[in-house]
């Protein structure tokens, strides 16, 4: 499978999750989603399409222009989520999809999103379980390199810790 495809898939499995899981798939008018690190855009298009006002940050240039061309995504920005970025409580739903494990500093990014997300927004992160057999840290770690790994009760607690309480959690499958 190409790169493409396989991200479609995952933005499938993760977007189905998400719809059997959590109560956020019907937008009012003017819900908002903000994808960090959205990569292609496969995942944000499906909110898009399902009447969300979709927001992206991807540092990619390459991806960041495939999310605005093959998805016609027009609000992608080619740079790193970070203070400022965007108004404070501007976003109803905030997504990132194996994008923690990357960054330097994952305290404060979930400082910067508690920031941007509305009050009674929602938080949906996906990263490798550690302890999960079939975990992409096992088929993927050395493909781009994982700053931090967790597992469900550590990535719970780094949640707690910046006052955001888990709701559902579970495996999403990956390959």
């Amino acid at each position: 499978k190409n790169y493409k495809t396989k991200k479609e898939e995952y933005a499938g499995h993760s977007f189905e999750w998400i719809s059997q899981h959590l109560p956020v798939m019907t937008p009012e008018n003017g819900a908002r989603i903000l994808d960090i690190g959205c990569n292609t855009g496969a995942f944000l298009s499906r909110f898009v399409h399902t009447g969300w006002d979709g927001y992206g940050v991807e540092p990619s240039q390459n991806m960041s222009r495939t999310a605005r061309e093959e998805y016609t995504l027009n609000n992608i920005q080619t740079s790193l989520f970070q203070t400022g970025t965007f108004p404070a409580e501007s976003f109803d739903f905030v997504s990132l999809l194996h994008t923690l494990e990357h960054l330097e500093n994952p305290s404060l990014i979930l400082k910067d999103i508690r920031e941007v997300l509305r009050p009674d927004g929602t938080l949906y992160i996906e990263v490798p379980d550690i302890f999960h057999p079939k975990s992409a840290f096992y088929t993927s770690y050395f493909a781009a390199p994982h700053l931090y790994v967790f597992s469900r009760q550590t990535l719970e607690r780094l949640l707690a810790a910046h006052g955001f309480r888990v709701v559902a959690s579970g495996n999403i499958p990956r390959g």
